[in-house]
């Protein structure tokens, strides 16, 4: 995982007992043009896993502070990243 960042490295390297989860919108959909209420829903649904991180690919302004189970990203080597051994699962609308 040499591209990443650090910071995104120590999250998945330090990822809940279940591993964690990479959620992105893909192309057709900017993450900056997602509204408060629409963010607060995705948000707090992913906060209800606790025993479970999330990585998202994210553009723009958060509404509200994060949960501490979340870690958002510009930009990631999704090779990289798929290749982790704690990765459970890749949402996306590709």
């Amino acid at each position: 995982m040499c591209v990443f960042d650090k910071d995104v490295v120590e999250f998945i390297d330090t990822s809940a007992s279940d591993g964690f989860i990479f959620f992105s919108h893909g192309t057709f959909v900017s993450s900056k043009d997602l509204t408060g209420p629409f963010q607060d829903l995705i948000f707090n649904t992913m906060a209800n896993f606790t025993d479970i991180q999330f990585t998202i690919k994210w553009h723009g302004d958060i509404s509200n502070k994060l949960p501490k189970n979340i870690k958002t990203v510009t930009w990631t080597s999704q090779q990289d990243l798929f290749g982790s051994i704690t990765i459970q699962m890749v949402i996306s609308n590709f």
